[in-house]
């Protein structure tokens, strides 16, 4: 089992700039040739972002996440569990968004 955690897409185009939405995606990959049981992912949201939401999950798979003011960075915190993955395929486990925190002056 691997994770395959994509680059972040930015949803206003360009390069990525502060007041930017990005979109982030976290897949599972099973390798093995047989299904996995229930698996979780957890992740402190980076420092740089807020506005964290979630936008989706697997069918099944429980949703535990909170917003800023959790996580080692209070930005929030991502945990997801009950997630399953069937023998050589891949699930694609999350999908969320945040927005690049604009600097203060």
């Amino acid at each position: 089992m691997t994770i395959n955690s994509n680059e972040a897409l930015d949803l206003n185009g360009g390069n990525p700039e502060p007041g930017n939405t990005l979109c982030y995606t976290i897949s599972l990959n099973n390798s093995g040739d047989e299904a996995t049981g229930t698996v979780s992912v957890k992740d402190d949201i980076p420092p740089f972002v807020e506005n964290f939401r979630l936008l989706s999950i697997p069918s099944g798979a429980i949703d535990s996440s909170t917003a800023a003011g959790a996580g080692a960075n209070d930005t929030g915190f991502l945990d997801v569990s009950g997630i399953s993955v069937a023998a050589g395929g891949s699930e694609p486990i999350t999908s969320f968004a945040t927005r690049i925190r604009k600097r203060r002056a």
